[in-house]
């Protein structure tokens, strides 16, 4: 399975610097523990 996400970011220069210090990061976290939960998922049943 592949997830593709597609994002813009406002406010210029600062938004850039959010998204690459905070965005990014978090997305990757977001997108691991939604796979792991539907893994759980798929296994239990």
């Amino acid at each position: 399975m592949t997830d593709i996400i597609s994002f813009e970011v406002l406010f210029g220069v600062f938004g850039k610097v959010v998204e690459q210090l905070v965005l990014k990061f978090y997305l990757k976290k977001f997108i691991l523990h939604r796979g792991k939960q539907i893994k759980k998922i798929a296994e239990a049943k």
